[in-house]
């Protein structure tokens, strides 16, 4: 039965639902500096968060009073110059518990020392001017202009020398275990054997420095094999096996060879913070600050008086630095902050202190420990793991070593990776592109001061073309029409009945780029033809006179109609001009803010800090790449999965972004019911309020494990989900430290493309039994429910005509990612299209 054709409003807001990343990191995504300065993630170290209020709301902020000391949790309103104090409404317990050795005639002070010198304070006021607050709230970075001296970015404050070469390196497992695999391979498996036993070499203590260069040597020809393998004679599988095994072995080589040059009189790489530097920025906040009450509980919560001991070059143990800004950032980064707390501390001199203090908290990277980190995070996947890593990388980059800058850059390149890819064709933009109707109109409107009434028919087709752009997705909106008019215009005693035909062409271009989105100007062009139909006087009745007022009426007509026709021209293309900006550019501008609202904004509500990595349009694609990780947090180092050359669409996502947005769910140590965890993860990706399903039970209740309560890995062909719970109660029985295992694998056997549970729901832990593997397997088997699949694919796009002809040509989960593919129907198993995707970049 032919299902019945959906009539469509406009074709961009089709345009904007598929391409769903287009707003994502505009204008914001490209701003690498200031995404370096944004707070909201931890520098270096991992300590309880702060439990703020949420803030009330955006018309009635309020400022927060602690029945603990007041430097305990943040004032509620962000502070302006402009804004009146604001009272606080009733105390409040916060989970920040102070540092040893509060002096106790000082609450907010959290550190041991000596009471902060006077005349420092009163120095501040002696120093350069600020600008205005208000201004200073404009960018999260200072502005050069006002400072003493330059202020470089903050991934770029001093470090010592560089990384010394341990007598034994970490054994590469995940790399090893993809070789062994290679290994028995009948077209690589000698390359295979060779590159594992070089490994094991490089790795090896027993090593001179001269026979580790001359192994590592050895190592970077056989990647050059490895190419040559996979280009002939290789099946399509192992082509793909060596393109992943030569990935993973360029990731660590230039580790091991910056390692290796390291001296064993330089074996840590440790930031150098600036005293002088981190005044200026105390002085702003203070400036930020003054006057107000808000301000002193923000100075007090920021333990401004406690820092100054820093900035004053006072002597302070090492670890007592290093504790103190690791609570300040802490208290900058704290989850339960506001929308307008997290503003607030996000911009201008809050976040140009944040920046200062990340220095101090910075723990030295060893190279032992960082190819250790390295390995532990390719082996494990967790991202506990890649928070060490993530945090030794930036620690590198902001090094003055030669070698701990190149090393840091290298695992920003390889460990920070787009992790989500979406590409969309010219032809899938084209089915979006719904049919105009045909329209019938009366037609009043005047040409040359005459009046014209008459009927017209419109005819009208929409197009969609790809403007080639090596940095910004960019696409022209085309209309081409036709109208066909009977019209008649009166001038004096004379009606002049013509036919038209007039052909209009209108042109918009929409971008979206460094500058965020941009909609040009329609153009609109017209041509039309008029022919004289017939001409009648009030004179026609009157012998002779009827003649000459028919002559005189149609050469006056013939003079004005160049006239007559040009500004029929000039109009015609002016309403088409107005129609397409009127129900095109104001619609995509609406439909691009309310993605910003809803998507982008939730984005960096959970403090993923989604940039742009990449966007370009060929001829016949728009290809963008994006990155969801917070400062903490890595993303995609694995190849991605190709498409097939035909998709018209395809998506890669990466198992980091997916980590990413787990860790930021907020579960981790908390304890609640199945339903209150339900309700949570809904809030956090701002969804509406929703029911619990009924077979949430409400008399279970979990306490999740403080790290890596949500884990998911991609690979071979299966997405395994582990929950780590460190305690779970249910029928007055209660169970500690264990964790699920649940399997998904890729299904295309169902109408729409779903995850679907592969094998049993599993669980590990040192104390169950075989009594408490029955109850609780009964507890999560109707959690993680066989017939609970988790859907790709949007239910309303399966009913869609539009997508009539199409249908999901890959769908496959491997090394990391999970890829699908839509594209033309063919007779190809599941099974054989995951085995044809070779990897890519």
């Amino acid at each position: 039965m032919d299902r019945p054709r959906q009539t469509p409003t406009w074709p961009f807001l089709s345009i904007l639902a598929c391409l769903f990343i287009l707003s994502l990191g505009a204008p914001r995504g490209w701003e690498s500096v200031a995404r370096k300065n944004r707070v909201g993630r931890l520098w270096a170290a991992r300590g309880s968060y702060v439990a703020a209020p949420a803030s009330p709301s955006a018309a009635a902020p309020v400022v927060v009073v602690l029945s603990e000391p007041v430097a305990a949790a943040p004032p509620q309103a962000p502070l302006r110059a402009e804004v009146a104090p604001i009272d606080p409404p009733a105390a409040r317990q916060c989970s920040i518990e102070p540092l040893p050795a509060i002096p106790a005639d000082s609450p907010a002070r959290p550190v041991q020392g000596p009471e902060p010198d006077p005349a420092l304070l009163a120095s501040r006021t002696t120093r350069k001017s600020y600008s205005a607050p208000s201004e200073l709230q404009v960018d999260p970075r200072f502005d050069l202009d006002v400072l003493t001296e330059p202020t470089p970015t903050p991934s770029q404050p001093a470090a010592t020398a560089s990384v010394a070469a341990p007598q034994t390196w970490q054994e590469p497992v995940a790399l090893l275990r993809m070789l062994d695999r290679l290994a028995a391979d009948e077209h690589a498996g000698v390359w295979a054997l060779r590159a594992s036993s070089l490994v094991r070499e490089v790795v090896a203590g027993r090593m001179s420095t001269a026979d580790r260069a001359a192994a590592l040597a050895a190592l970077r020809d056989a990647m050059a094999d490895a190419q040559r393998l996979a280009t002939h004679g290789a099946t399509v599988p192992t082509a793909s096996q060596l393109h992943r095994v030569r990935h993973a072995l360029e990731r660590r080589l230039a580790v091991w060879d910056l390692a290796m040059r390291a001296t064993a009189a330089t074996e840590s790489i440790a930031a150098v913070p600036d005293p002088d530097r981190l005044a200026l920025a105390l002085t702003a906040v203070e400036r930020q600050t003054a006057g107000s009450v808000q301000g002193k509980d923000w100075r007090a919560y920021l333990m401004v008086d406690a820092l100054d001991q820093l900035a004053s070059g006072r002597s302070l143990p090492a670890d007592k630095q290093r504790e103190l800004a690791v609570r300040v950032l802490e208290r900058l980064a704290a989850k339960g902050l506001g929308s307008d707390q997290r503003a607030f501390v996000s911009a201008g001199p809050l976040a140009a202190l944040a920046a200062e203090l990340r220095p101090w908290a910075m723990e030295p990277v060893r190279s032992g420990d960082l190819l250790a980190s390295i390995e532990r995070y390719e082996a494990s996947g967790l991202t506990s793991d890649a928070a060490r890593l993530a945090n030794a990388a930036q620690v590198l980059v902001a090094s003055q070593s030669t070698e701990g800058l190149a090393l840091g850059r290298h695992l920003e390149n390889n460990y920070r990776n787009a992790n989500l890819r979406v590409a969309l064709s010219d032809e899938l933009l084209a089915r979006f592109i719904p049919s105009q109707p045909v329209i019938e109109t009366t037609v009043r409107d005047t040409i040359l001061g005459l009046p014209v009434r008459g009927r017209s028919t419109i005819f009208t087709r929409m197009n969609v073309r790809l403007e080639p752009d090596p940095t910004r997705l960019r696409l022209a909106l085309e209309a081409s029409g036709s109208i066909s008019a009977h019209t008649g215009t009166t001038s004096g005693p004379a009606t002049i009945y013509a036919n038209s035909n007039s052909v209009y062409t209108v042109r918009q271009l929409l971008a979206l780029g460094p500058q965020g989105l941009e909609i040009d100007e329609p153009r609109a062009t017209a041509n039309t033809e008029v022919r004289l139909r017939d001409v009648r006087t009030d004179f026609d009745n009157v012998p002779f006179m009827g003649m000459f007022a028919q002559r005189i009426a149609r050469n006056r007509q013939a003079e004005s109609t160049p006239a007559a026709r040009r500004e029929s021209e000039r109009k015609i293309a002016q309403q088409a001009a107005s129609r397409i900006q009127r129900e095109a550019g104001d619609k995509v501008r609406a439909a691009s803010a309310r993605f910003h609202h809803e998507v982008f904004d939730t984005l960096v509500e959970l403090g993923l800090d989604p940039q742009i990595v990449e966007m370009q349009t060929t001829e016949h694609r728009l290809v963008a790449r994006a990155r969801l990780a917070g400062i903490e947090q890595l993303a995609a180092h694995t190849p991605r999965p190709q498409a097939p050359s035909d998709s018209l669409a395809s998506v890669q996502i990466h198992q980091s972004a997916l980590n990413n947005l787990l860790e930021q769910l907020d579960l981790a140590g908390r304890q609640m019911s199945l339903a209150e965890a339900y309700a949570q993860i809904r809030a956090k990706l701002n969804r509406p309020a929703k029911p619990a399903p009924a077979d949430l039970r409400d008399d279970v209740t979990v306490r999740f494990a403080t790290n890596d309560a949500l884990n998911v890995r991609c690979d071979d062909g299966l997405l395994r989900l582990s929950l780590s719970i460190a305690e779970m109660k249910a029928d007055g029985h209660a169970w500690r430290n264990f964790t699920v295992l649940v399997d998904y694998r890729p299904s295309l056997d169902r109408a729409e493309p779903a995850l679907v549970r592969e094998g049993v729901v599993r669980l590990a832990g040192p104390r169950l039994s075989t009594k408490s593997q029955v109850a609780l397997r009964g507890v999560f088997s109707k959690i993680f429910a066989k017939d609970r699949t988790i859907s790709l694919w949007p239910a309303q796009l399966s009913e869609d005509p539009r997508l009539d002809g199409l249908t999901l040509t890959q769908f496959v989960v491997t090394d990391g990612w999970l890829g699908a593919a839509l594209g033309p129907q063919r007779k190809l198993a599941p099974a054989v299209m995951a085995s044809r995707q070779p990897a890519g970049n």
